[in-house]
């Protein structure tokens, strides 16, 4: 039953996310939710410290995380589904590069970064072990963020990298906490 509800669940958002968001404008929430603000400030604050000249955002929905990307970096490309999405994301990040496109589907031409963001998004992948492969062969760092424990059970899919940075962020009047991930081929 668990099994049957989980894919339905993920099935409904793969096929649907473009009438999610012409029917939901900030279907998460993410313009009031102190939470995820302080996510956004966490993972600011993490990328400083590392190279990120290029960044490229998996997912980058109405670029809510973009817009504090596009503080850190002046090359953000970002990967979006939903182009009702990614036109409200351009009014609140328009320095951002958007591809309309699914991370597994689109070509990279051996392109590579200095980080990758995927924030909230390997729920939704339908094979996580080959996005995560796919993800390692082209940046140096990945920087993951998922609420609850998925990051734990995702952490099994990294094979060429290690994790070098792991922070909890949690907001008791919203009942949220996740987990943000850095990983890393090298030491920093």
């Amino acid at each position: 039953m668990i099994r049957k509800t989980r894919q339905a669940f993920r099935s409904f958002f793969v096929k649907d996310f473009e009438r999610l968001f012409l029917d939901f404008p900030d279907p998460w929430n993410l313009d009031k939710s102190n939470f995820q603000k302080k996510r956004f400030t966490k993972i600011e604050k993490i990328i400083k410290n590392i190279p990120h000249k290029t960044i490229l955002e998996i997912g980058s929905a109405e670029g809510h995380l973009t817009k504090y990307l596009t503080n850190r970096s002046d090359n953000v490309t970002c990967l979006e589904i939903s182009k009702q999405a990614i036109k409200r994301a351009k009014l609140r990040a328009p320095r951002a590069k958007y591809i309309n496109s699914s991370f597994q589907n689109y070509n990279f031409n051996s392109q590579k970064f200095d980080l990758i963001i995927c924030s909230e998004v390997l729920y939704y992948l339908k094979n996580k072990k080959e996005a995560v492969a796919k993800m390692e062969k082209m940046a140096d760092f990945i920087l993951m963020s998922n609420f609850g424990l998925w990051d734990v059970l995702f952490s099994f899919y990294f094979k060429q990298m290690s994790p070098i940075k792991k922070t909890f962020v949690f907001h008791l009047l919203e009942l949220k906490f996740g987990i943000i991930s850095l990983w890393s081929k090298k030491h920093v």
